[in-house]
């Protein structure tokens, strides 16, 4: 018999992957605190994991009363010849030290396995009784990292049927740094793109060539430079915390998972002199830069951008210093397929 041991904090997917890690046990036991309770992570990670909340037992204790924690441990029921494996990376320090503590003093080591979750290594490190390592062999999907951290998306775009447009604008834009508001499917039926207007596109056709090619386009390096699939890939989507309203949404443009990590893109491409400032772009650095504590996903956002700015490179870089963002992807490295890959694996 065995029981999984994890500690709910704000981040779910240590506890997420271990689980899903580990071969199914007969019992789950979560070490928690009433506000973790009243904000339903537990509730989530059950969710993700298709586990029965009858083979769930809670345990809610003070997250930083070492003497509560080993307190409550104590009204957990033993039973005969139960394997514990124990997952100390969420919680609190003072609850690992607590539950280490207690499992470790009242259960001889051939009862308890301890673990850690090496999220940027991708690895499962077992430390007592004894110390191995297992790679991470499971992989989360994005619906699943989202429901994992209580996020609901509300909508979002298919962009497979977009993709060869944006190629095609995104060819001509890299050879042509103007007028790449007009597509080169229409530069190649009109005779004179000077005097082309957007009155015969549709809302839809409008708003791809005003700037959302760019976002199809970088979802489609996604695919083929990381491998992920395009099912994967979430196009202008729109989230927010699981119950609150619907005016409290916000909007990313690619939304993927990699490494089990998500990663939130943002694009910007600047089509007139009056567009090139720092202030054009600052609206999206400041919610880039909040995405993790607007949502509570432990997300990396990035910056696509196309156009030259007015402002230094140096100010731009120094912002997103500041808001803790890797400096944008300019056209340059989107250009360099290699470069774009890097770009990607460095964030």
């Amino acid at each position: 018999m065995t029981t999984i041991i994890s500690l709910v904090s704000d981040q779910p997917m240590p506890n997420v992957l271990f689980i899903k890690q580990m071969p199914r046990a007969d019992r789950y036991v979560f070490l928690t605190t009433q506000r973790m309770e009243e904000e339903g992570k537990s509730d989530n990670i059950l969710k993700v994991c298709g586990i029965d909340p009858n083979k769930v037992d809670h345990i809610i204790a003070h997250h930083e009363d070492v003497t509560n924690i080993l307190e409550e441990w104590k009204h957990l029921e033993d039973r005969p010849g139960e394997h514990y494996h124990i997952n100390l990376t969420g919680g609190t320090k003072m609850m690992a030290l607590g539950t280490f503590s207690h499992f470790t003093t009242h259960f001889p080591p051939d009862r308890v396995s301890v673990h850690y979750v090496q999220l940027s290594g991708g690895n499962i490190q077992q430390m007592y009784p004894v110390d191995v390592q297992q790679p991470m062999q499971v992989s989360i999907s994005v619906q699943d990292y989202l429901d994992a951290h209580g996020v609901k998306l509300l909508s979002a775009a298919d962009w497979l049927p977009w993709e060869q447009e944006a190629r095609k604008v995104f060819r001509h834009v890299s050879k042509q740094q103007t007028n790449y508001q007009i597509q080169s499917r229409l530069l190649e039926s009109r005779t004179n793109p000077a005097e082309l207007e957007f009155v015969s596109l549709s809302p839809e056709e409008r708003s791809f060539y005003s700037g959302k090619w760019l976002e199809v386009w970088l979802a489609a390096q996604v695919r083929d430079l990381l491998g992920i699939p395009a099912s994967e890939i979430i196009w202008d989507a729109r989230v927010n915390k699981s119950g609150a309203a619907i005016s409290m949404a916000n909007e990313y443009d690619v939304l993927f998972v990699y490494n089990n990590r998500l990663y939130l893109g943002e694009c910007k491409h600047f089509t007139s002199k009056n567009d090139k400032k720092l202030s054009s772009i600052s609206k999206e650095l400041f919610k880039m830069g909040g995405a993790n504590n607007l949502t509570g996903l432990n997300a990396k956002p990035f910056f696509a951008i196309v156009g030259s700015l007015l402002a230094m490179p140096e100010e731009v870089d120094e912002q997103c210093r500041m808001l803790r963002l890797r400096p944008p992807a300019f056209l340059d490295t989107l250009k360099d397929p290699i470069r774009l890959q890097q770009f990607f694996r460095s964030l």
